[in-house]
């Protein structure tokens, strides 16, 4: 009897994508060979699935920091992920204009949990901020043990004596260049403080008559509170090696980085300083050979308040702009929005004319190199 989650609204437009999208994701990843076809309504997709391998926990923590890498959805493509390819939006603003993907991982998580039990107990998993680039830590159901920095931490006061604020930091300063960052440091620590604490697990249970020298509790407050230590230390790290936009390692000190070529073709740079404007291409710019899958799922781009219809069904396209003002003026105060589309059509249509010449002379320097992007923009002005 719940209202259907592609049309209900309170006033907003719909957000079926905000689960649709996940589940097509989790159910794929358990059952690749099943090629589930995504579907916006997610009431479509089976119950469960099937694993067609045994999952263990690793996997399951993989599937939390997951951002649809490989597919047409991934998070780390386009001109929203910017010039170093974060998979992390800003949420937000405009939504009657548009949306963004809703990641498994998003920056606003707080925790995240996975629990394993079984005939010899249970082992809840925690997650300190965003599980993408935390690490989770043991919670044994043997033992109430939890370091003091895990119990503490507010939204209002920054506090180093704080996990949750270790890794919501280093998370946070990522984005000055979540490529880099999450490639050379964050990652690969993540994944060695992963494989750590597997090795001492099972190498604590692994002798059943021999138990182990540290007890359970004090291991798991020893290792909690050394994983926040380790995050701190690499916060600090990543203020040193990232600072200024460059990047300090080795014998090379506060090195330049500039933007990926790939981004600088997508969007048109030239010699021309003045501001650059885009508007979306309906694919990717064919010589990236790092961009993400091609698109092949139809998807609204807009929402008509009026009929309470999805409208405009297809691949972006680039005309999106001037549509999506046409949308909304039908929807919302027409008249108005109807008058300023008029007004900025009559004042833009010498930039066009212009942005049309220089967007061609753009195009075909982009098209003699290499570069691209999982969208390419050409430019308006």
């Amino acid at each position: 009897f719940a209202p259907t989650p592609v049309k209900y609204s309170t006033g907003n437009p719909p957000i079926p994508l905000y689960s649709s999208l996940r589940r097509w994701r989790l159910l794929s990843l358990a059952a690749p060979s099943l090629n589930l076809q995504f579907e916006i309504d997610h009431r479509k997709y089976p119950f469960s699935v099937k694993a067609e391998q045994s999952v263990s926990r690793r996997d399951v923590m993989a599937m939390m920091k997951d951002h649809y890498a490989g597919t047409e959805f991934d998070m780390t493509q386009g001109i929203l992920a910017g010039p170093y390819r974060t998979p992390f939006r800003v949420e937000g603003g405009p939504n009657r204009l548009g949306d963004v993907p809703r990641g498994i991982s998003i920056l606003r998580t707080l925790y995240s949990t996975i629990t394993e039990t079984g005939p010899t107990g249970s082992v809840a998993w925690y997650a300190a901020d965003t599980p993408a680039t935390s690490v989770y830590v043991p919670l044994d159901h043997r033992t109430d043990a939890v370091a003091e920095t895990y119990r503490v931490g507010r939204h209002e006061e920054f506090d180093r004596t704080s996990a949750w604020w270790a890794f919501s930091f280093v998370n946070n300063w990522m984005q000055l260049n979540y490529e880099g960052m999450s490639r050379e440091d964050v990652l690969p620590r993540a994944a060695a403080w992963q494989d750590r604490l597997d090795e001492a697990l099972l190498a604590r249970s692994s002798s059943p008559s021999a138990p182990p020298s540290e007890p359970l509790g004090a291991w798991q407050l020893r290792v909690q509170e050394e994983v926040a230590a380790s995050w701190w230390q690499l916060a600090d790290h990543l203020v040193m090696k990232w600072n200024d936009m460059s990047r300090t390692a080795g014998n090379v000190t506060d090195r330049s980085l500039g933007y990926p070529e790939w981004f600088v073709r997508m969007v048109g740079f030239s010699q021309d300083v003045h501001p650059i404007w885009v508007q979306p291409a309906a694919s990717p710019p064919p010589q990236c050979a790092t961009c993400g899958a091609p698109a092949t799922v139809a998807l609204p781009r807009a929402w008509d308040r009026s009929s309470h219809e999805w409208v405009e069904w297809g691949p972006l396209s680039a005309p999106a702009c001037t549509e999506g003002l046409a949308a909304v003026a039908g929807s919302t105060q027409g008249g108005f929005l109807q008058a300023l589309s008029l007004a900025i059509a009559l004042v833009a249509a010498p930039s066009l004319l212009a942005g049309f010449a220089l967007g061609r002379r753009h195009r075909t320097r982009d098209i003699d190199g290499e570069g691209g992007g999982a969208r390419s923009y050409y430019l308006l002005s």
